[in-house]
């Protein structure tokens, strides 16, 4: 454990003394930026599990459709009455706080609505469907990716990019735990559309 933590920690100062890892706020970082940062200081893949990162500590590491879809999946996908209303009042409070409005909640539900609608069909296939569909299932993948994208873009526009993605790194981020063996480059692909 201490060597993976020397290694982590040594590597991060070798970025820092290069200058690779920016030094500034968090929503102001390039999706490339992220993911160098991200693929240098995370665990590697290769290296027996997944590559983590929790927002909370690392918000930077983060890329703003990661965020965007977590905060849809807290406060309007959840079946669960409770724990929808739990986090729809908390980035009710933190929207307001951000001056996003009162309506941020209302507004983000009718932006996501064909996101979460295919989010919704696509979770009820059963695994009898996702076998015999696999083309099915790709073109399902791609269309949620661009409905995220959309989604993201046009709550920029609404609001603001900087104000929508500083709401985005201090509100959301420190909700967000990531998983992924995904790599660098598919990673930017989803972030850019899937296109």
């Amino acid at each position: 454990m201490k060597t993976v933590f020397a290694r982590l920690l040594s590597c991060g100062m070798a970025l820092l003394a290069t200058g690779a890892i920016p030094q500034k706020e968090a929503w102001k970082w390039t999706p490339e930026e992220r993911m160098d940062a991200r693929f240098a200081q995370t665990r590697p893949a290769d290296a027996g599990g997944d590559r983590s990162v929790t927002g909370k500590d690392n918000p930077e590491l983060l890329l703003p459709t990661e965020l965007f879809r977590t905060l849809v999946d807290l406060t309007v996908v959840p079946e669960d009455p409770k724990f929808r209303a739990h986090f729809q009042e908390k980035f009710r409070i933190r929207a307001k706080a951000a001056n996003l409005g009162d309506d941020f909640l209302e507004v983000m539900e009718a932006t996501t609505r064909d996101y979460v609608s295919e989010r919704v069909r696509v979770r009820r296939l059963s695994k009898a469907d996702l076998k015999a569909g696999a083309e099915a299932q790709y073109a399902s993948s791609l269309a949620l990716c661009a409905l995220v994208t959309r989604g993201l873009s046009d709550l920029r526009k609404r609001y603001g990019a900087e104000a929508f993605d500083r709401f985005l790194y201090t509100a959301v981020a420190p909700e967000t735990n990531v998983s992924t063996d995904m790599n660098r480059d598919r990673l930017l692909f989803m972030e850019r559309g899937c296109s």
